[in-house]
């Protein structure tokens, strides 16, 4: 508990807004303070490792002179099982995008929490970070879920998060893998509260997109709307 109180007060220091949108604290994992306070270049300790096909590895990166661990961010392969007598097993490669942990960037921000990403960059969010520590479980979970379809191109996974007052949106899409270990890749481009989501939206069990993925097809949409 002193361990998370002292990060606290250390990305406060920073400049960093640790409340969510309900005025709630959000815990973080923070592991080193060793560094200097000093704002480092961003660039240098933000930029992810790639490790193979839709594979990003983030490590721990360095914001206002402060180490945040996002190895729960790295990419595994998980077992996906549709419930259907005899059905196959799918295995699945996820890999999560920077969206997942940092902001579109404002004018104003400081330059010490630039995330590199395109040509627009973004900004690092103590709360998407914080919200970030859930996604493992989410999509290792999602055989028991639907898939909802997005206005854009990316599906959905919803979920209820404690402390948090509105949905927890997970944009990701699907495809078939190249590797020939793995049946789908699977990118969660970002993830953060979505208050103002749709209570309906199209859905698919997500059991039915990974198999679908995996033969190369797309799901039909169905005109149907699911509550989440």
């Amino acid at each position: 508990m002193g361990g998370r109180a002292a990060a606290g007060g250390a990305i406060a220091g920073a400049g960093l807004d640790t409340r969510n949108r309900a005025g709630r604290r959000v815990g973080l994992l923070i592991r080193s303070f060793s560094l200097p306070l000093a704002f480092p270049s961003v660039l240098a300790h933000c930029a992810p490792h790639r490790v193979g096909e839709g594979q990003l590895s983030w490590g721990t990166i360095t914001i206002a002179g402060v180490a945040f661990d996002l190895t729960h961010l790295d990419p595994f392969v998980f077992d996906v099982t549709p419930k259907a007598t005899g059905a196959p097993t799918y295995r699945v490669l996820v890999s999560f995008g920077c969206h997942c942990f940092a902001r579109e960037w404002r004018l104003k921000d400081p330059k010490s929490h630039f995330i590199p990403d395109g040509k627009k960059g973004r900004c690092f969010c103590p709360i998407r970070t914080g919200h970030s520590l859930h996604l493992p479980k989410i999509v290792r979970d999602a055989s028991n879920s639907l898939a909802f379809f997005s206005k854009d191109k990316n599906m959905l996974l919803v979920e209820r998060l404690p402390g948090v007052a509105g949905p927890y949106a997970v944009f990701f899409n699907v495809k078939a893998s190249s590797q020939p270990s793995v049946d789908v890749a699977m990118f969660v481009a970002s993830a953060y509260e979505k208050p103002l989501l749709a209570k309906k939206l199209p859905a698919v069990p997500f059991t039915a997109l990974i198999a679908k993925a995996s033969k190369g097809h797309t799901p039909f949409k169905p005109k149907r709307l699911t509550n989440w």
